[in-house]
């Protein structure tokens, strides 16, 4: 019983032998009522260096009443298993410290209190890696990834948050969109472009088109008229069907393309998209 613990703790302290015996009876200790043991033995058992598989069964059922502790001084395995039991309230000033101990922790503190992270979130400094966590975990409810990821995006952005805000359904804005097309290489930029077209004007497109390569850098030669062939796919009709939409094109639409297959080392026949580019004066 906790009795018969603590009144041997109460004489030799945590010996090798009352480790034993917790060992052995972890699983019945943690169903008993531990209200005989005071905040002394609570902290002397954490920081006794028990088998993490003893921490986890018995540290959720040994709380402190007041809890005090250096949380940098806690060993890190012990942190872990406190973090996950909901060992201590959050606060942004736990976050910060647990943060410095393990940014690993720091994500799972913030998954585990996310009603009291989001309240406190003003008080606790953002950063790229810690949006990037957030925004890209499963964790963390949809409501709250959309929050931050509207509130820090702009400013925090990175190439991973970039290539994933589109499968997240994650509202996109133009500041947002811009700020991801400067995180990104070339080849990236292009399925961003296609991905968020129709947040962009005319004149936008064009600029962005400038900046691909072909055959979209083509699309953004508007002082002639001419057309432009891109691969049959999805977004590529999307694109074009947008662009005719708003004037970008006089029309478009599939034809055959002659080009050379060299591993056949023949001619052949293949299906493109067809865009025809609206001169602009």
């Amino acid at each position: 019983s906790w009795e018969n613990v603590f009144a041997y703790w109460q004489v030799y302290q945590f010996s090798a032998a009352l480790k034993e015996y917790m060992d052995s009876h972890a699983d019945e200790l943690a169903e008993m009522d531990t209200t005989v043991v005071d905040d002394g033995f609570i902290k002397a058992f954490i920081t006794a260096d028990f088998e993490q598989e003893i921490e986890q069964k018995l540290l959720p059922v040994l709380r402190l009443e007041n809890f005090d502790l250096d949380i940098s001084s806690i060993e890190e395995s012990t942190l872990r298993i406190m973090v996950g039991c909901n060992y201590f309230e959050f606060t942004s000033d736990r976050y910060s410290t647990v943060n410095t101990v393990s940014s690993d922790i720091g994500i799972k503190f913030i998954i585990n209190n996310q009603e009291e992270y989001m309240s406190l979130s003003d008080s606790i400094p953002m950063t790229s890696s810690l949006l990037e966590q957030l925004v890209c975990n499963d964790d963390f409810d949809v409501d709250n990834q959309c929050q931050v990821f509207c509130d820090y995006a702009k400013n925090y952005m990175t190439e991973k948050i970039a290539m994933q805000m589109q499968a997240c359904d994650l509202p996109v804005s133009k500041d947002i969109f811009v700020a991801a097309w400067n995180c990104i290489n070339q080849e990236e930029r292009t399925e961003l472009m296609l991905d968020y077209c129709t947040m962009l004007n005319a004149d936008e497109l064009e600029q962005y088109f400038a900046e691909l390569r072909a055959p979209y850098s083509e699309l953004s030669d508007r002082s002639r008229r001419h057309e432009v062939s891109l691969p049959i796919k999805d977004k590529n009709k999307a694109l074009a069907e947008y662009l005719k939409k708003i004037g970008y094109l006089t029309n478009w639409d599939e034809k055959g393309e002659k080009y050379f297959d060299a591993a056949a080392d023949c001619e052949k026949i293949r299906k493109v998209l067809r865009l025809r580019i609206k001169q602009v004066r």
